[in-house]
């Protein structure tokens, strides 16, 4: 899921991809900022060009985040499944944000279709990327978790690049 600045910048192939859009975006994303997490509120399924669209999006929103380290809290609806190649974007962009200070990320999908089969589609995308994250069924604990990770991050800021 979450989250690159003009990942196009990243990847010439992206460009490709953009050019050849064969499909409407499929799935929705809303972002709000509280101090250093990017609370993302998604409706599933997800396809690649959704998965563009969010991170054109992405750049405004991800400068308004107090702080060079920074965590997302996802809450998922819909059906939580994404294409192949969404599911492949989705883990590259994690892994690039990782090392742009991304600590962590917390899930809640207790509203979406088939939570069970959410986590495990998730999880395998997040296991690809070395990213910590765990999965909440309310908002306070995740926020806490969050919290918890960012003050006991010892990222070294001098390897995190502002973006």
């Amino acid at each position: 899921m979450i989250l690159i600045m003009n990942y196009v910048e990243y990847d010439k192939n992206i460009m490709t991809i953009i050019k050849n859009k064969r499909f409407p975006p499929h799935g929705e994303f809303h972002f709000r900022i509280e101090e250093n997490l990017l609370i993302l509120y998604t409706i599933g399924p997800w396809n690649i060009e959704s998965i563009i669209e969010m991170t054109e999006n992405l750049p405004e929103i991800r400068n308004k985040i107090n702080g060079i380290k920074w965590g997302v809290l996802a809450i998922i609806t819909g059906q939580p499944l994404h294409t192949p190649d969404a599911s492949k974007l989705a883990s590259e962009i994690l892994f690039k944000n990782n090392k742009n200070g991304l600590i962590a990320s917390a899930m809640i999908l207790d509203e979406s279709n088939n939570p069970e089969f959410g986590k495990l589609h998730i999880a395998n995308i997040y296991k690809k990327t070395g990213g910590l994250f765990e999965f909440f069924t309310d908002e306070i604990p995740a926020k806490n978790w969050l919290n918890d990770q960012l003050e006991d991050s010892s990222l070294d800021i001098k390897s995190c690049i502002s973006v």
